[in-house]
């Protein structure tokens, strides 16, 4: 003989098995919400420090495009070898002639007018930059004392700097005053 009664296991939400049924779906989303929280988080500090990674290689960027444009700048007809040395340590070794060329070309002139120059880059901004590559463009006022000119007279120069990384570092390897 059977029965039409149901069997009240099987259809009554109040029973404990159904009620783990209904319970696995809602576990099963609160695990996926969970894992989406985590890998939020885990992209959001990634791309954090990848944007703390990329300021700190502009900053570098900046210091030795602003070093470079200085030692252009400051310039003692007294001392030029040693600022020579100093503008083509920053340098590669590629852009090392075209520097040590821009003191060959002015060191007869600078030497006879007892040239001395001091300078501040007062703006240094970065124009492009990416992982290996930068452009830097250097603000410089530099003050000239010379022969002819005792008392100096200050000029205002755009420096246009192209950098590369090589070994983990920033060097100049192109420049133009503009």
């Amino acid at each position: 003989m059977t029965t039409d009664t149901p069997n009240p296991d099987a259809t009554s939400p109040d029973t404990p098995r159904a009620r783990g049924i209904l319970r696995q779906p809602l576990a099963w989303v609160a695990v996926v919400l969970l894992l989406a929280l985590v890998g939020t988080a885990v992209a959001l500090v990634l791309a954090l420090r990848g944007a703390g990674d990329a300021d700190q290689r502009a900053e570098q960027a900046q210091s030795v495009a602003r070093d470079y444009g200085l030692a252009l700048a400051q310039v003692d007809y007294r001392t030029l070898d040693q600022n020579r040395d100093q503008a083509a340590a920053l340098t590669t070794e590629s852009f090392r002639g075209p520097t040590s060329e821009i003191f060959d070309l002015f060191a007869t002139t600078l030497t006879d007018a007892e040239s001395v120059s001091t300078a501040t880059a007062d703006e240094v901004g970065i124009a492009s930059i990416d992982d290996d590559s930068a452009v830097a463009l250097v603000f410089l006022n530099q003050r000239s004392v010379n022969l002819t000119n005792p008392e100096g007279a200050v000029q205002g120069h755009r420096l246009r700097v192209e950098l590369v990384r090589d070994g983990g570092q920033w060097l100049v390897n192109g420049a133009e005053f503009k």
